[in-house]
């Protein structure tokens, strides 16, 4: 028996869980929580606001590289954190759970299309797995032709990973949620993405070569 203090509607129906709950007689009691739960993209508050806003970071043709704070691709080591590629957070399987039927990753990582892989051109974006979120980010990163390519960190990684790289005040983007203590400790701000939209929403795709999406998810009320 277990406590869930924050029921998150990301892949199934809070309420279907709920309900499942209910019939297996293990459910005692569900309310509102009184918060509104957030998934998005975050970078640190002491960065520009050029490297903190999708139209600015559309406009590479300017004098100042809005991308220039950001980790060059190869920064981070995989084999290092994880060892066997078996072990990525993105590996074969992972990506196939995840429902992917065009997109894989190449060592660990997902391009998009206006990346290519061992070019540099492109800077890394932190997510923790292909699973989480249903390829919503990945797909903004795509449709907006952001010039990220996404490193997949696992959820200890991706921490230990934030918390070392705001230790030296230097710049990242990675998927988080809100409210959590996590942003207490790390001061961030919200990647400015156009807003959610229903039209927008019905877009999504679990892969996000074929995915629509170009704006924030979606806000709801947490539930326990």
């Amino acid at each position: 028996k277990a406590i869930n203090h924050e029921a998150w509607n990301v892949f199934t129906s809070r309420y279907d869980v709920f309900k499942k709950y209910a019939e297996d007689k293990q459910l005692i009691l569900y309310a509102p929580l009184g918060s509104i739960g957030k998934e998005a993209l975050y970078v640190p508050k002491y960065l520009p606001l050029s490297s903190a806003h999708y139209v600015l970071l559309q406009q590479t043709a300017n004098q100042v590289d809005p991308y220039e704070p950001f980790p060059e691709e190869g920064f981070s080591n995989l084999t290092r954190m994880f060892g066997n590629k078996t072990k990525f957070p993105c590996s074969e399987a992972a990506y196939k759970e995840a429902l992917w039927t065009n997109s894989t990753c190449l060592d660990g990582k997902w391009y998009p299309p206006q990346c290519e892989k061992g070019t540099g051109e492109c800077r890394e974006m932190y997510l923790v797995m292909p699973q989480w979120s249903g390829g919503w980010f990945e797909g903004v990163v795509r449709n907006l032709g952001l010039k990220f390519h996404i490193v997949y960190l696992g959820s200890q990684g991706l921490v230990n990973q934030i918390s070392s790289l705001y230790a030296q005040r230097k710049g990242y983007v990675h998927y988080w949620w809100e409210p959590d203590v996590f942003h207490s400790r790390h001061k961030s701000v919200r990647l400015v993405i156009p807003d959610y939209s229903l039209a927008c929403s019905k877009s999504l795709k679990p892969d996000p070569l074929d995915s629509g999406v170009d704006c924030e998810d979606e806000a709801f009320n947490l539930y326990k």
